[in-house]
């Protein structure tokens, strides 16, 4: 993926990314919970031992997915060096950010597969709660100014909506 030209690229890249990726998985939620709720006796896949060992796998899994996602991503971020253009320091802050928005959409997808497995509506709350850190993390011009430590002369190139050089 090329750098972006200018700041309206940049976002219009980052926002189609962001719910792009949220959207992934909503629909086989949503499906799945609207066939859950019908209440014909959809059953569990797995019984006894496993049902409770899967239920803990899963529930690991999607925490894990989501901490390394916003662990890795901040880490990254803060590794972007101010020397560089405002052209490239968006283009990595895209970078890591969509590879990001990928691992909780991971998770997301984990929790899709477990509810299918468990039935459990653990997963239901566990799928809302990562849309919701989903929403804590939606690129804004303020949010993404602040994570990049953006120069004074940076935000006129912004704000004037000139091609980055």
């Amino acid at each position: 993926m090329a750098p972006p030209k200018n700041w309206d690229t940049f976002y219009r890249r980052i926002y189609f990314i962001f719910n792009g990726i949220i959207a992934l998985s909503l629909i086989p939620f949503a499906l799945l919970f609207l066939e859950l709720e019908k209440g014909e006796g959809y059953q569990p896949l797995l019984n006894g031992h496993m049902l409770t060992v899967s239920f803990i796998i899963f529930t690991f899994l999607m925490s894990y997915l989501v901490w390394i996602a916003t662990r890795m991503a901040d880490q990254q971020v803060s590794t972007i060096e101010s020397s560089s253009s405002l052209g490239e320091k968006l283009h990595r802050y895209l970078m890591i950010q969509t590879r990001k928005y990928l691992l909780m959409e991971g998770a997301a997808a984990i929790g899709v597969v477990a509810l299918i497995v468990t039935t459990n509506y653990w997963f239901v709350f566990l799928y809302v709660l990562i849309l919701f850190i989903f929403s804590l993390g939606k690129p804004t011009y303020d949010k993404i100014v602040q994570q990049l430590r953006l120069t004074k002369d940076e935000k006129e190139i912004i704000m004037a909506k000139r091609d980055f050089e």
